[in-house]
C-alpha cells in the first residue's frame, strides 16, 4: 500500500476549493487546510482546518507541524508575498510555491517588467516607473498615446485603469492622486484579446497547460469596473478560438524564457497575455494559479496534481500533463451590488440536482447552521465540461437556474455571440496590422523575417480544420466517407445553376439552397464555382463581385488528410476572372482581388492583390 501524503493548502476561496478537489481526487492524499475563512467547500474535503491568516507565516507553519504535513501548496498571492512558503520550507516541509523574493514576479510590477527587460524577455511592452506621483500625471500629461496605469503592489486585480477605455487622462491623473501609491507603473496601452497560460514549473522546467480567456469586467459585454474574474472558458485543446496554434506556442515560449532568468522557481507561473495582432504580449505575470482559471484547468486535468508535486520535491522530471479532450466553462455568482456595494448575508439557494452536469466551488461565502449565505467578494463558481463550450455553457446556465436571482452572474461568458465577437476583433486587428505591414513592405518579399513581423502567424493554415485519413490511399478516395452521395450530387446540380442560369437572382437562389451564407445584391459571376463539398463554409458579404470562372475552395484532398476551412468574404470586396481563392482565407472589406490570381493568405480591407501566390501591388 502506498504512503499517505498529508498536503496542506493554504487559502480558503474559490481557486483554492478547486486545488482541495484535485488534490482529494487522489487517495493517496490526506488534504490539511488553513485560512482566514473558512470554506464550506474545502472544510468537507480537510481532514483538519484551521483558521488562520494568510500572511501570517508562524500561525501556518504551527499548524502544519501540528498536523504532520509533509507537503505544502499556497493558493493566494498574499500568502507569497508574506513569505509563507519562505517560512514552511525553512522548517522542512517543501512547498509548491515561490518563495518571496521569486513571488515579486507578481507582487511588485515593477520589478516584474524591469525584469522582463534586463532579462530581455519576449513580450514586455515599453514602460516607465515612479515613484512620484507628480511626475507620473506629468508624464499622463505628455503622453500622445492611450496608457495602462498600474500600481506596482497587489491590489486583487482590481487597481489597473486604462486610458482610453476605463478613464480618460484626466480621471487616471485623479485616481492616483487620490492614492499613496509607492511605486506607479505607467505602460502601453495593449489592444487585442486577453488570454492566460499557466504552467507547473520546477527544477527548472515547467509544463504548460491549455490556454484560457478569463472576463475582468463586472457587467456583460466586458462593461463596468473590474473585478478578480467574473469567469472564464477554454477550448477542448490547447488554443482558444480566436487564436492559433503559432501563438499559443509564442506564449509558451515566454513562459521558458521567464523561467529559465528565475532561478529556483517552484509553483506556477501564470502568465496573462494580450494577444495583438503582431502576437502575444505581457500584461503580467501571477505566481500562482489564476482564479477563475484554476477551475477551467483543474477538473479536466488527469495527470495528478500530487505526482506534480512529489516530482517538483525530488528534483525529478515533471510528468506530461494529460487533459480530458473537453471545453469549459466557469460563471461566478457574485451578490447583487458587487463590487461596488455588496449585499452580504443573503442566504444561497445550493441544490445538488446539478452535481452530474456542473460542479460548484465555493469562494467568499458564510455557513451558519447549514445555510449558505453571501459576504462582500464573489460568492460561488459554477463550472461546466462538454465535447464543445457552447454544451458546457449550456451546463452552467442550467445549475446556475437553481439560484432564482439570488446572485448576479455574467451571463454572456462562453456564449458564441460573446466568442464571436471576439474572432471578429482579432480578424480586424490582424487585417489593420497586415495592411500596415505590406503598406510598409511593399518592394519586399512576401515572407518577412522577425525583425519586420512574423507574417507566418496570420496564414489560412492555422484555421483550417484537419482531418487525417486511414490507409494508404490518398485522401480524396474516401470522399463517400466525408459527405453522402446524395448531397454532392445535390451541390452539384446546384452549382450548375449557379454557373450558368442566366439571372443573378436564380444563381443566388442556389447558391443559398447549398448553404452558402449569402449577403444582399452579391453578383455571382458566369462559370464561378463554389465549393461543392462545404458550400456551407462560404461567407460573402453584401454587394460583393465574384468574377467570370472564379473558384472559391473551402476543402483540399491531400495524401493522408484532408482539410477544411471558411473563406470569409466581406463587404463590396470584388474577386476578379479566374482567381483561386484558397480554404481559411478571409478577404476584407473593399478589398481587390485581380483576375487569373491564387489567394493563399487574408487580403485586408481595401488593399488590391495580384499573382501567384497574390500579392499587394502598389498604387
Amino acid at each position: 500500500m502506498e504512503s499517505v501524503y498529508r498536503v496542506l493548502l493554504v487559502g480558503g476561496g474559490g481557486r483554492e476549493h478547486a486545488i482541495a478537489t484535485a488534490l482529494n481526487s487522489d487517495e493517496r492524499c490526506e488534504v490539511l487546510a488553513c485560512a482566514s475563512n473558512r470554506n464550506p467547500g474545502i472544510a468537507e474535503i480537510a481532514a483538519a482546518y484551521g483558521e488562520c491568516g494568510e500572511r501570517s507565516p508562524d500561525d501556518i507553519v504551527t499548524f502544519a507541524q501540528t498536523h504532520d504535513a509533509d507537503m505544502a501548496i499556497i493558493g493566494p498571492e498574499s500568502a507569497l508575498e508574506a513569505g509563507v512558503a519562505d517560512a514552511l520550507t525553512a522548517s522542512g516541509i517543501f512547498t509548491f510555491g515561490p518563495q518571496a523574493a521569486s513571488a515579486r514576479i507578481e507582487t511588485d510590477k515593477a520589478f516584474q517588467r524591469e525584469f522582463m527587460q534586463t532579462e530581455s524577455i519576449p513580450g514586455c511592452p515599453s514602460f516607465a516607473v515612479f515613484e512620484n506621483t507628480d511626475a507620473a500625471c506629468e508624464y499622463i500629461e505628455s503622453s500622445s498615446t492611450d496608457l495602462a496605469v498600474k500600481p506596482a503592489g497587489l491590489t486583487g486585480g482590481k487597481g489597473v485603469k486604462i486610458i482610453g477605455d476605463q478613464v480618460t487622462p484626466a480621471e487616471a491623473k485623479s485616481y492616483l492622486r487620490s492614492h499613496d501609491y509607492e511605486q506607479i507603473v505607467l505602460e502601453e496601452r495593449l489592444r487585442g484579446e486577453e488570454f492566460t497560460v499557466q504552467a507547473f514549473v520546477a527544477n527548472g522546467e515547467l509544463r504548460a497547460t491549455p490556454a484560457i480567456q478569463d472576463h475582468k469586467r463586472a457587467f456583460e459585454g466586458d462593461t463596468g469596473p473590474n473585478t478578480g474574474g467574473m469567469g472564464s472558458y477554454s477550448t477542448a485543446s490547447n488554443i482558444l478560438p480566436f487564436m492559433t496554434e503559432p501563438e499559443y506556442a509564442q506564449a509558451v515560449d515566454i513562459l521558458e524564457a521567464t523561467v529559465s532568468a528565475l532561478a529556483s522557481y517552484t509553483g506556477i507561473l501564470y502568465g496573462q497575455f494580450m494577444l495583438t495582432a503582431n502576437g502575444p504580449k505581457v500584461i503580467e505575470f501571477n505566481a500562482r494559479f489564476g482564479d477563475p482559471e484554476a477551475m477551467n484547468t483543474l477538473p479536466v486535468m488527469k495527470t495528478s496534481l500530487l505526482d506534480i508535486m512529489r516530482a517538483a520535491e525530488a528534483n525529478e522530471e515533471l510528468p506530461e500533463l494529460e487533459f480530458d479532450q473537453q471545453a469549459t466553462v466557469c460563471k461566478y455568482g457574485v451578490p447583487k451590488g458587487y463590487p461596488t456595494d455588496p449585499e452580504s448575508g443573503v442566504e444561497i439557494p445550493i441544490d445538488t440536482a446539478h452535481d452530474d452536469t456542473a460542479t460548484v466551488f465555493y469562494a467568499s461565502v458564510d455557513e451558519q447552521e447549514g445555510d449558505i449565505l453571501t459576504t462582500t467578494s464573489r460568492s460561488l463558481a459554477i463550472v461546466g465540461t462538454g465535447d464543445t463550450i457552447t454544451q458546457a455553457e449550456g451546463d452552467v446556465e442550467n445549475a446556475l437556474s437553481t439560484f432564482d436571482g439570488t446572485l448576479r452572474v455574467r451571463h454572456d461568458i462562453g456564449t458564441e455571440e460573446a466568442i464571436q465577437q471576439r474572432i471578429t476583433h482579432m480578424r480586424n486587428l490582424r487585417s489593420w496590422f497586415e495592411h500596415s505591414l505590406w503598406k510598409s513592405t511593399v518592394s519586399k518579399e512576401a515572407n518577412t523575417d522577425s525583425s519586420t513581423g512574423d507574417r507566418s502567424t496570420y496564414r489560412r493554415h492555422d484555421r483550417l480544420e484537419r482531418h487525417s485519413t486511414p490507409g494508404k490511399q490518398n485522401s480524396l478516395r474516401y470522399w463517400m466517407q466525408v459527405k453522402p452521395v446524395w448531397r454532392i450530387i445535390y451541390h452539384y446540380l446546384l452549382t450548375i445553376v449557379a454557373r450558368v442560369a442566366p439571372s443573378l437572382r436564380l444563381r443566388a437562389t442556389a447558391l443559398r439552397f447549398m448553404g452558402v451564407s449569402l449577403g444582399n445584391e452579391v453578383s455571382w459571376g458566369l462559370e464561378a464555382t463554389p465549393d461543392i463539398f462545404w458550400p456551407e463554409y462560404l461567407e460573402i458579404g453584401d454587394h460583393v463581385i465574384i468574377g467570370y470562372d472564379a473558384v472559391l475552395l473551402c476543402h483540399e484532398f491531400l495524401q493522408d488528410e484532408y482539410r477544411v476551412g471558411k473563406i470569409t468574404i466581406d463587404e463590396q470586396a470584388m474577386i476578379g476572372a479566374k482567381a483561386v481563392v484558397l480554404p481559411g482565407v478571409h478577404i476584407g472589406a473593399g478589398a481587390q482581388v485581380a483576375a487569373n490570381s491564387l489567394v493563399t493568405q487574408d487580403v485586408p480591407s481595401g488593399v488590391t492583390v495580384a499573382g501567384i501566390p497574390a500579392k499587394p501591388i502598389t498604387d
